[in-house]
């Protein structure tokens, strides 16, 4: 592992002298956060308005496919955690099983990705690509994972969801159909 690499995990890694707040939004973003996320796309996805309802089985799949392709590369690429290294800083009990990619960074950018690319309104969008990078930076604070895992795991995501959403507004979508947005009126014609 480089210089580069384990100083930026230090870096993003909380210390002992980090704000109680730090420590508890990091908490809460690994902890709580990622079970509000599901518990809010299968509500969306049951209940909503038709493009809110599009959008979140969108995020269902992408989190889905996201999660299986970062536990099989789990699988055949085992790389230890930060904390089995004996780097930094762990504020969370956790098996030392692999840590490459995140899964939960895996997840939770799926979510923020489709979010940013298919939200109905340009606020929620952000908000859920904030929620992802939120819940992607407190592994990291947390010393439960190196940046690459978070990266690689952010990446693998953001391909995931552009791809489920590319796919799912050509009209190949899982379940639904498309997540037609509401047509634009034209101007009439002055000739």
């Amino acid at each position: 592992m480089s210089d580069f690499h384990q100083t930026l995990f230090l870096w993003l890694n909380l210390s002992p002298s980090a704000s109680a707040w730090s420590l508890s939004l990091a908490r809460f973003a690994t902890v709580q956060l990622p079970a509000w996320v599901l518990v809010f796309a299968f509500s969306l996805a049951a209940v909503g308005q038709p493009r809110w309802r599009c959008m979140a089985r969108q995020m269902l799949l992408a989190m889905a496919l996201a999660w299986l392709l970062a536990r099989g590369i789990q699988w055949a690429l085992p790389m230890p955690r930060p904390y089995v290294a004996g780097l930094g800083h762990l504020w969370l009990a956790h098996a030392p099983s692999p840590g490459f990619p995140s899964s939960h960074a895996s997840v939770a950018m799926a979510l923020g990705v489709v979010g940013w690319l298919s939200a109905p309104h340009a606020v929620g969008g952000a908000l859920l690509l904030a929620v992802g990078v939120l819940i992607s930076w407190s592994r990291l604070a947390l010393g439960l994972h190196f940046p690459v895992d978070v990266l690689t795991g952010a990446l693998l995501a953001t391909v995931v969801a552009w791809l489920v959403v590319h796919r799912w507004s050509r009209g190949r979508a899982w379940l639904t159909g498309t997540c037609a947005k509401a047509p634009v009126a034209l101007p009439p014609r002055l000739d």
